[in-house]
């Protein structure tokens, strides 16, 4: 959030938006919505509310709002109660991570946008989409009556398939092709995923890269709205896994990489190698 921040030039936030750390389908929900308000993604759960609570009074405009993502057994009441002392708060929220998705997306206000559509089960592909600050579609291995009457209704004829079909299965993808034309980045795993999305939405160049921890979510699920600011993709890797990352960086001309957490994910070789 702070490297946000210095990104975007700006002393304190108009709109703040909190989501749980120990689970990731609603913060990746909320990647459009960090892009529509200008906002960052702050993990919380209990053990730090009193610091999160410091850092939107720090941080967040006289009059901004804070939006949690999710029901109250993932963001507290206690929590929420907490942070209206300090801002007005608004908590989209369904029954389940499809239901919250959802309501993250009215939110956003999406209108005929792109639709990227990626596993509700797992964070690998969500991650990778972040950066593009476009509205992201969780779905099991069918569409639930309530998405498609939304992609209905919002009228989008655009859809992205993000990952195979073990992640977003064919029926899935039947239903989008009913409402547009529907395309399908994949790979035979989440880095070269992740590299064939960095091509479909940032060509073959880049000066700079975000790079984030692929075989776990949370330092990633922050990471989206600073990789927006700076029109970066994010790539995923790790300290074994690096050289399809590498790959892209040596062909997009790579300079500058944000790395997102410590050395014991990404270590400092990793990310000579990627930006050469």
């Amino acid at each position: 959030a702070d490297a946000l921040k210095k990104s975007m030039d700006v002393k304190q936030f108009e709109n703040i938006i909190i989501a749980c750390g120990s689970d990731y389908p609603d913060a990746l929900s909320g990647s459009c919505l960090a892009a529509e308000k200008n906002a960052p993604i702050l993990l919380i759960d209990d053990s730090c509310k009193e610091k999160i609570e410091r850092y939107v009074e720090k941080n967040l405009k006289n009059g901004g709002t804070v939006y949690l993502l999710g029901g109250e057994g993932v963001i507290s009441r206690d929590i929420e109660k907490s942070l209206k002392a300090h801002a007005v708060v608004k908590r989209l929220a369904g029954k389940d991570r499809y239901g919250t998705n959802l309501a993250v997306l009215k939110e956003a206000d999406v209108t005929g946008e792109t639709l990227l559509v990626c596993s509700g089960q797992s964070f690998a592909d969500s991650l990778s989409v972040s950066s593009t600050g476009l509205p992201i579609l969780l779905a099991a291995d069918t569409m639930t009556a309530a998405q498609k009457s939304y992609i209905s209704d919002i009228a989008t004829d655009r859809f992205y398939m993000i990952g195979g079909t073990g992640a977003v299965s064919s029926s899935v993808e039947r239903t989008c092709k009913l409402q547009g034309d529907t395309v399908r980045l994949a790979g035979k795993n989440r880095y070269t995923t992740s590299t064939a999305v960095a091509r479909a939405f940032y060509g073959d160049w880049s000066s700079s890269a975000v790079l984030a921890y692929a075989q776990n979510f949370p330092d990633g699920l922050a990471g989206g709205t600073l990789a927006m600011s700076l029109q970066a993709p994010v790539l995923l890797t790790d300290n074994s896994s690096f050289s399809y990352a590498g790959f892209y960086g040596t062909d997009a001309g790579l300079e500058k990489a944000a790395v997102l957490g410590g050395v014991t994910l990404i270590n400092d070789d990793v990310v000579n190698k990627v930006i050469n």
